[in-house]
């Protein structure tokens, strides 16, 4: 426990050394329309086909566009340092997870990095399976 508060009171003091030659974080904005809009994707479902005889959804992947939004945050360091001012605003990436491309999640407004199969790939990671 003690170790604890010692890490935190090193990071708070660190923190705090680090705003006084950086200064606190500035907002990227401050309402909603300096920020760029968000693509949302849904499924439009218009009309059907015959297969067979079964009648089949005729179904379409869409992009429309939502309003940007500008979204209160807090600097977690700066407030542990005891400071004041530790409100900023950001530019949402993201509000949900339908506003990010496949592989990625909606993370604090920010679409994030999700599909460990691609990095393992991409990476060259082997899976230890080898055919001889």
């Amino acid at each position: 426990m003690k170790l604890l508060v010692t890490v935190c009171v090193i990071i708070a003091y660190i923190h705090a050394i680090s705003a006084i030659f950086f200064g606190n974080r500035r907002s990227d904005c401050s309402s909603n329309n300096q920020c760029p809009n968000i693509r949302r994707k849904f499924r439009d479902c218009n009309g059907s086909f015959d297969l067979l005889g079964i009648k089949l959804p005729r179904c379409n992947n869409n992009y429309r566009q939502i309003g940007g939004r500008c979204i209160n945050k807090t600097d977690f360091l700066c407030r542990l340092a005891g400071q004041r001012n530790c409100n900023y605003r950001r530019c949402a990436e993201c509000l949900s997870l339908i506003d990010c491309p496949p592989c990625y999640s909606c993370f604090s407004n920010t679409c994030k990095y999700t599909c460990q199969t691609d990095r393992n790939r991409l990476t060259g990671v082997s899976s230890g399976f080898s055919i001889n």
